[in-house]
């Protein structure tokens, strides 16, 4: 696994996220490969924005996207490059 975050200027992080597991659950257990462990990647970018409000919480929102990279064989499960999008807030104290 690897990660980077990079604060650009006051307002603005970038981040992204490597990573290359052995997964067991990626059928039901009705399926013969379920608990068959199976090599799974994924790369993940996204972008937050700290919204300029004063007070003791900063708020912020933000977009992420990712890929995963499944062997070839399961292909047809889970498609050749599966996406997946997320739009969210966040909150921390200051």
């Amino acid at each position: 696994m690897a990660e980077a975050t990079v604060h650009a200027g006051a307002r603005h992080t970038v981040f992204a996220r490597g990573e290359h597991v052995d997964k067991d659950e990626l059928f039901p257990p009705s399926d013969p490969l379920h608990n068959r462990v199976f090599p799974v990647g994924s790369l993940l970018a996204g972008y937050r924005y700290d919204l300029p409000l004063a007070g003791h919480v900063r708020w912020g929102l933000g977009a992420a996207g990712a890929v995963a990279l499944v062997p070839e064989f399961l292909a047809a499960d889970y498609g050749r490059r599966p996406l997946s999008w997320w739009v969210f807030a966040a909150a921390a104290l200051r």
